[in-house]
């Protein structure tokens, strides 16, 4: 798909739309860091719909999804090129935890 495309697709929810169009340089650039947001959001969307976005999730659920965030948080290094999706995802999961439980560090840590 062409990239205007793949981005009215995402705004409407549409997640596993991606570009796939041959280009180089800085347009590959773009590219790459679109359909890496794009699949960033789509484990977002699950992680939410999984445990955060509802009342009835388990509280085994959410530690075990903060113990993991820790774990890859861990695995990437400062430059590695997904380590801010991981920092994402741990303070998602603390931000939830925070939601559900109330524990003010969760909320410390996830900013």
């Amino acid at each position: 798909m062409i990239p205007f495309e793949v981005t009215k697709y995402v705004a409407r929810g549409a997640l596993s739309k991606k570009i796939e169009v041959d280009v180089k340089g800085q347009i590959l650039e773009l590219k790459e860091t679109v359909n890496g947001m794009t699949e960033s959001l789509g484990v977002f969307v699950d992680k939410v719909t999984r445990w955060g976005g509802t009342k009835y999730g388990r509280r085994e659920d959410l530690e075990e999804a903060v113990s993991l965030d820790r774990e890859a948080l861990l695995l990437q290094p400062a430059p590695h090129p997904e380590r801010s999706s991981s920092l994402n995802h741990i303070a998602i999961a603390l931000w939830t935890r925070f939601n559900k439980y109330g524990r003010r560090e969760d909320l410390e840590q996830a900013i």
